[in-house]
């Protein structure tokens, strides 16, 4: 019988099962447990049992108190024999603890080949596996463990998945478990838990929609604030991340409010993403003041930033739309289909900040990656890398520098849509916006908008696919003389210059002595640049700089100046425009 003679210490739940073997030659009536003046009968199974001398009983036994337990069993043969064994020990009321593991139905039977649960106490005699009989024959990975456990232990659960599958949730956790993702710990409470499970599901990201993604996927998207939250530097940001999709592991960058933050963490099977904090795994990231959580879908990893003020910016980081096995349909691309190249104006949109357009080259590839390169209309320059996601579109955010400045407090941020269809572009966004930080330069330097626009400003962005081997009279479509337009930027009135013929890409001034403005292309890029005569006194003719568009209602010569009137210190951005 168990528990055996050696023992001197018995740590188990209220009930616990006793068990063991009798056995006689002719077969046994029946066992009797005595104890503390109650008697219990046993009838042990042995009809058809191969071995009459070791036939197997249990019984279910609840001690009366913690404390010294005397247990008697007498067990009695057919003819009225008997003979009798004592087991003294004390007990010690431990909680039993049951860990299951759900699996995918395929692997029920051997579910180590989902994934297993380490079970853990802080001080290690203060939980005990439990044996258990197992007259069904079935594997041991089958039959949840049960652990005798002394109430307020600390338990740590530690869940791993094997390969081809990933740790989905815990089921049953006791009140109070802090979850560190697929770590568990909690202090065992003063009663039994019996549903404690680890749910394990099959790999979700090398099927489905992410089996049209890469090994390792990258997922980009912007966080903006949401309708209750003030825009500002500090509540937009981007978030770029790339997953493993064998382990469901993940690492990224988010750049928000001048900040660069690093992050590692884990996709679950039940759509949560837990972030590494302090050597742990979280819900959140804190960074700064604020957190960052997440969780995902098919869709994308949806992200949302929480400030201590309740500032709440979201969005959704989403992966690559085309590559180079599912290259980009080829009207957005050049003759060769090897990639696109557009040209962008960026011009004002409202009375506040610079009203020139800036401007920028972009260059789209075949498998749908993107660089842009150019100049906002007060001269800051931009860069920046992506890829076109679900849409057709690209999420793009860029740090800018503080003016005077040795940190970076301002940034251009919007979504852009590719759709050659459109009759006026190619490319274009309605939601850019440009944040821009008051200026740190000295009083005595010169310095364009000193105050900023800290609460940000909206900006057009309008582009078309760019034909380098085109001349720019076609370009622009001009057959006969073409006009420069300036205005704003502190001109008193707009200045119209007329008095020239563009034939190729070739500018013929009328008269060619003319030296009150100066206008020339770079037709492999699709620029522009040159000076012009104002209102004002200066030591030199103030210069300009544009892009050149060439679909429908835009197309035409887009750009901008900087007034430069003799000692101002607060020169100020104008509009050029070259059209028909």
């Amino acid at each position: 019988t168990l528990p055996s003679a050696s023992a001197k210490t018995v740590a188990l739940p209220l009930t616990f099962l006793i068990f063991g073997t009798v056995g006689d030659a002719l077969g046994v009536d029946r066992v009797v447990l005595e104890y503390d003046g109650d008697s219990y009968s046993i009838f042990p199974a042995q009809g058809g049992a191969a071995n009459l001398m070791a036939l197997p009983w249990s019984i279910e036994f609840t001690p009366k108190a913690e404390g010294p337990v005397s247990l008697t069993f007498t067990a009695y043969d057919l003819a009225g024999n008997s003979t009798k064994v004592t087991r003294s020990f004390v007990y010690e009321r431990r909680q039993e603890l049951v860990v299951a593991r759900d699996v995918p139905a395929a692997l029920e039977t051997m579910p180590d080949k989902a994934g297993t649960v380490q079970v853990k106490a802080l001080i290690a005699k203060d939980a005990a596996l439990i044996s258990k009989p197992n007259p069904g024959g079935l594997p041991a990975s089958v039959i949840p463990p049960s652990w005798a456990v002394k109430a307020g232990a600390q338990m740590t659960l530690t869940a791993t998945a094997k390969t081809g599958h990933v740790f989905s949730h815990w089921e049953g956790l006791p009140a109070g478990t802090v979850q560190q993702g697929h770590v568990a710990v909690f202090a065992m409470p003063a009663q039994d838990v019996p549903g404690l499970t680890a749910v394990f599901i099959a790999n979700p990201f090398t099927q489905g929609a992410f089996a049209a993604l890469s090994t390792k996927p990258l997922f980009k998207g912007l966080l903006r604030p949401d309708e209750e939250t003030t825009p500002g530097n500090d509540t937009v940001g981007v978030l770029s991340a790339t997953l493993t999709a064998s382990k469901g592991s993940l690492s990224g960058k988010m750049w928000m409010g001048g900040l660069v933050v690093s992050f590692t963490g884990a996709l679950h099977g039940d759509g949560t993403v837990w972030l590494k904090a302090d050597k742990v795994m979280a819900p959140a990231l804190p960074f700064a003041g604020r957190e960052l959580a997440m969780s995902w879908s098919e869709t994308g990893l949806a992200m949302t930033v929480t400030g201590p003020g309740g500032e709440v910016s979201e969005g959704m980081a989403r992966p690559p739309l085309y590559s180079k096995t599912n290259p980009l349909r080829g009207s957005l691309l050049d003759v060769k289909g090897r990639q696109g190249y557009f040209t962008i104006a960026l011009p004002a949109m409202n009375a506040e900040g610079p009203q020139g357009s800036g401007h920028a080259a972009l260059t789209l590839l075949s498998d749908g990656t993107l660089k842009l390169a150019g100049t906002l209309a007060e001269g800051t320059k931009v860069t920046a890398a992506g890829f076109l996601a679900s849409g057709d579109e690209s999420e793009v955010y860029i740090v800018l520098p503080t003016p005077g400045g040795t940190t970076k407090q301002g940034s251009l941020l919007g979504t852009l849509v590719f759709d050659e269809t459109h009759s006026d572009s190619d490319v274009s966004s309605a939601d850019m916006q440009w944040f821009r930080p008051a200026a740190l330069t000295k009083a005595t330097v010169a310095q364009a908008y000193r105050a900023g626009w800290p609460e940000g400003i909206p900006l057009g962005l309008t582009g078309a696919l760019y034909d380098k081997t085109a001349t720019v009279q076609t370009t622009l479509g001009i057959a006969g003389p073409g006009r420069l337009l300036f205005q704003d930027g502190k001109l008193a009135l707009p200045v119209e210059v007329t008095n020239f013929i563009i034939s190729g890409s070739t500018v013929t001034k009328a008269p060619k002595t003319d030296k009150s403005f100066t206008l020339s292309f770079t037709a492999g890029t699709g620029l522009m640049k040159g000076t012009f005569t104002p209102g004002w006194t200066s030591a030199r003719l103030p210069a300009f700089q544009g892009v050149l568009l060439g679909k429908g209602a835009n197309q035409g010569g887009w750009g901008f100046f900087l007034s430069n009137q003799t000692g101002d210190l607060n020169p100020e951005s104008g509009s050029v425009l070259l059209v028909k």
